[in-house]
């Protein structure tokens, strides 16, 4: 089976789950990604898993009834799954993971061993990478960038070039952004919000109503 540019060979790999992807062929040049004619991508289930001008390569994966279109360019062993959506120019590789009904749109770049699921979004600039976890219906945008560790869900919403690193967990329905840096072991939860550079960091739980701002710089065993 065929598109407009590759096609679905013959070549096949088995998920754990029991289902069959095929590895795809360039059918003509595609100067997105300059892949030519000819070159081996990586695997998809069907089709419809596939389109734009998107590519998957090298050991990459995308299956049931996740699509990855536009622009965008998994490969690595990276996965995308379930009914998970990436686009744009979106870059989607190392052994990171996009489930369940999560998006990755803009110029967001996910490597690592990076998990996005649930209903998390990620879009703009962003950059996600290490053992980073991003799930429940949070949000991370505008040039965010999280690293290491850390731990975004819930409704919790991180932009606007904040910096979340170490083991930090952002969660409930918190915000966090305009530089704003979260490191450590630091929770920020509830309705807090972290702004304007401000830097929060070692075992610090900022919860309820609370504000964080400016050149505030809180770290160790304190709770707002």
């Amino acid at each position: 089976m065929s598109t407009d540019y590759y096609e679905l060979t013959d070549e096949t790999v088995v998920t754990s789950s029991g289902t069959t992807l095929h590895r795809i062929k360039a059918t003509r040049y595609s100067p997105e990604h300059n892949v030519h004619i000819g070159e081996m991508g990586g695997f998809i289930e069907k089709t419809s898993n596939l389109g734009g001008r998107a590519w998957v390569s090298g050991e990459a994966r995308v299956w049931g009834d996740a699509k990855v279109y536009g622009n965008a360019h998994i490969y690595g062993y990276a996965q995308v799954q379930n009914n998970a959506r990436v686009y744009g120019r979106a870059r989607v590789y190392s052994t990171a993971i996009v489930c369940d009904r999560a998006h990755v749109l803009g110029y967001a770049d996910v490597s690592g061993s990076v998990k996005i699921h649930g209903n998390a979004r990620v879009s703009g600039n962003t950059i996600i990478q290490g053992n980073a976890l991003i799930g429940g219906s949070a949000s991370v945008s505008d040039s965010a960038f999280v690293s290491e560790k850390a731990v975004i869900y819930d409704e919790a919403y991180v932009c606007c070039q904040a910096n979340i690193t170490g083991s930090a967990h952002i969660y409930g329905q918190a915000w966090v952004g305009d530089e704003a840096r979260v490191y450590g072991d630091a929770r920020i939860y509830e309705n807090a919000n972290v702004r304007k550079k401000a830097n929060v960091s070692g075992n610090v739980a900022v919860c309820g109503l609370a504000k964080v701002e400016g050149t505030s710089q809180i770290s160790g065993h304190v709770l707002i």
